[in-house]
């Protein structure tokens, strides 16, 4: 019975516990850069977070869905944060913009004369129609 007690403290002891915010901040782990686990750990990890949060699992739980604002305002409200450090001397800059109400207020703009006629930065196709916030949404050259 002692045996017993002392073996299963062993092991109770020996597990490893991560916070629910470290795993969706860092599910690789801090090793080295890329995947220190692999996707079916890394889904499992994320089911039983959602699981744990009382979430519904459907599809693809790696995003979030929050119900828009029913606000029928005129005007934007967003607020706005810039992060900025410092790595081997290089200045790295940051923004995250996050609307309140995106009903009437967020759309999607092709470049000016379509997507056909060569690439443009956000910032060009934002200034076609005034837009006071500007972003891509993908893995792009801005």
């Amino acid at each position: 019975m002692i045996f017993m007690i002392y073996f299963i403290l062993i092991i109770t002891t020996t597990i490893v516990c991560r916070d629910i915010e470290d795993i969706l901040s860092n599910p690789y782990g801090t090793k080295t850069h890329g995947p220190q686990k692999s996707l079916d750990e890394l889904r499992q990890q994320m089911i039983d977070l959602h699981y744990a949060n009382n979430r519904n699992y459907f599809d693809n739980i790696t995003y979030e869905i929050y119900n828009i604002s029913q606000q029928d305002e005129t005007s934007a409200h967003y607020t706005k944060r810039e992060i900025g450090i410092t790595i081997n001397s290089q200045l790295i800059n940051g923004r995250f913009y996050r609307l309140e109400n995106p009903l009437k207020h967020f759309s999607i703009l092709e470049p000016a004369n379509g997507c056909n006629n060569g690439t443009v930065l956000t910032r060009q196709s934002a200034e076609q129609q005034k837009c006071i916030i500007a972003t891509n949404a993908g893995f792009f050259n801005t």
